[in-house]
């Protein structure tokens, strides 16, 4: 079954942006007492528009919760839930009342809470420094800024006219002489439709620079595609633009290699000396009178895939003893990330190692070592918790959902463990019990695990079954919209299915399924049909475990 993947952030990104923002709630500082009634605490939020000074309607967004521990000088970083203002400017939001009582002691925790939009690009921020000190007896108001991105966009069609060389033989670099683009279009932002101005391209000439060719093998016969691609431009966030052909192939005919300098370029592990596969290179030449290394002005000559060509051979017919080379990639294996700094114009290089030939007939090699990222072995007594998905097993991300308490052997407690960091622990016997404080998530596995700690280690898993209960995207089975996947969502898929007139989505029965009820009831992405009732009865009977 294949089932629509969910958006998963940087959360610990998302909190350190967060804290750069003036926080919803700076402080909590309520007594237990205040706590006691089973209603969760709510604050209104206004959401505004920060361009127009107006309000601002339809609004999603995440609500995340920092506690930050005075004591230990450490933050835990939670993710509250999911919220959609909808058709409003204003909203409730409920704030999840276990992290208050959780975390009571205000002399030793201080809660912030911050919201992150998820439909618009841009940062939200609270009109308010203020703390809140939630009484349980009114709702605090707070104006809620929204500051939207505004990212260029660029639209339009270019012609691609190929060049003239497609033939060529082995050893001959690629000829883009004759190749050109022409179009035009138009410029505009995404915060609105107004048009910013036109462009057009009366004839630009290819280059190395506006082509994917790293298909292209000289060193042995075959045919090779060679893409256009505008992914190098760094003038706008979205380029838009049609190109036809967007290809064209090229063919190295069966002959001898022509007489030159030659240099097999290698990139290999700097420790075993094996080449590395999955690296898209570029060798680029430059004058040695111009210091200034720069892959948009110097020359790209080369482009290769090392896990087609693990060896580039390279023939240098026009020797010039000022001229040097430097290799860059655009593509690496994360195992691999570590070694290389981010340059300009998008490549990545090691170091700016430079190579020369030293005559017209040098035959030489030419290799760059890249060192494997280093993973530490984690000391003795380091533990973390693992997160499981029934539908899609186990979780990259914990998504900061919640917190797990600790306890010893005597029911001391030991802290409160974030679910995305390492932790240690002496030797010993210890209870650990998950918090969940996500309105969008649900433990589906036991929330207590008794487990030991001898010599450093422990036997059990510490493993915990969390999900996404109720959440508002495409695809959740939530036909009702009532925050919950139930037996009523069964039911409603059901009756718009066999009786549409009445319970479709123009039905005239007044509990309907509606349009983004449909969307949510669509689980499998092949439209609402029976077979996203019975997955749905299946995930309620457990079927779906986290194997």
């Amino acid at each position: 079954m294949k089932v629509k993947k969910i958006l998963k952030r940087n959360l610990a990104a998302v909190i350190c942006a967060g804290m750069l923002l003036n926080p919803v709630l700076t402080a909590f500082a309520a007594e237990a007492d205040d706590m006691s009634s089973e209603k969760n605490p709510t604050i209104i939020l206004n959401i505004k528009d920060n361009e127009v000074d107006k309000e601002y309607k339809g609004l999603q967004f995440d609500l995340y919760a920092g506690v930050y521990d005075k004591e230990k000088e450490k933050s835990i970083n939670i993710n509250c839930g999911h919220y959609d203002t909808v058709d409003k400017s204003s909203i409730s939001v409920e704030l999840p009342k276990d992290i208050f009582n959780t975390f009571t002691d205000e002399n030793r925790y201080k809660i912030g809470f911050y919201i992150e939009p998820t439909n618009v690009r841009g940062d939200c921020f609270v009109d308010s420094t203020g703390d809140i000190y939630y009484k349980g007896e009114e709702n605090e108001s707070y104006d809620v800024i929204l500051e939207r991105y505004s990212y260029n966009i660029t639209l339009g069609s270019l012609t691609l006219n190929i060049p003239g060389k497609l033939e060529y033989k082995i050893g001959e670099e690629l000829d883009l002489t004759g190749g050109r683009t022409f179009g035009c279009g138009s410029m505009g932002s995404n915060l609105d439709d107004k048009l910013w101005g036109v462009w057009d391209d009366f004839g630009s000439p290819l280059s190395l620079q506006r082509v994917d060719a790293y298909d292209f093998d000289n060193s042995k016969p075959g045919e090779y595609v060679i893409r256009f691609s505008p992914r190098r431009s760094n003038t706008y966030d979205e380029y838009n633009v049609s190109v036809k052909p967007s290809e064209f192939t090229v063919t190295v005919v069966d002959s001898e290699r022509p007489e030159g300098a030659t240099a097999k370029i290698s990139i290999v592990d700097a420790d075993t000396g094996e080449s590395i596969k999955g690296i898209k290179a570029a060798l680029f030449k430059e004058d040695k009178k111009n210091k200034d290394i720069s892959p948009y002005s110097d020359k790209l000559i080369a482009m290769w895939d090392t896990s087609d060509v693990s060896e580039r051979l390279f023939t240098e017919t026009d020797f010039d003893a000022d001229k040097e080379y430097y290799i860059g990639f655009e593509e690496v294996p994360k195992d691999y990330s570590h070694s290389l700094t981010r340059y300009k114009e998008g490549y990545k290089f090691s170091d700016l190692k430079l190579f020369t030939f030293e005559n017209e007939n040098d035959n030489t090699e030419w290799t760059i070592e890249l060192k494997r990222n280093e993973e530490k072995p984690k000391p003795e007594g380091t533990f973390n918790f693992r997160l499981y998905e029934r539908y899609s097993g186990l979780r990259e991300d914990s998504n900061n959902i919640g917190v797990a308490e600790i306890k010893d052997s005597d029911g001391n407690s030991v802290g409160y463990f974030s679910l995305d960091r390492d932790f240690e622990l002496p030797d010993g016997e210890y209870t650990s019990t998950v918090s969940i404080f996500s309105k969008d998530y649900k433990c589906f596995s036991d929330e207590t695990i008794n487990f030991s700690v001898k010599n450093g280690k422990t036997e059990t898993n510490l493993d915990y079954n969390i999900e996404r209960s109720n959440f508002a995207y495409v695809g959740n089975g939530d036909s009702n919209n009532d925050g919950i996947v139930d037996m009523s969502d069964i039911v409603l898929i059901m009756q718009s299915l066999a009786n549409p007139s009445k319970y479709g989505i123009n039905g005239t029965d007044e509990n309907h399924i509606t349009e983004a009820g449909n969307l949510r009831a669509d689980i499998d992405g092949n439209g609402v049909t029976n077979m996203d009732a019975l997955t749905i009865q299946k995930y309620l009977l457990g079927y779906f475990d986290i194997k």
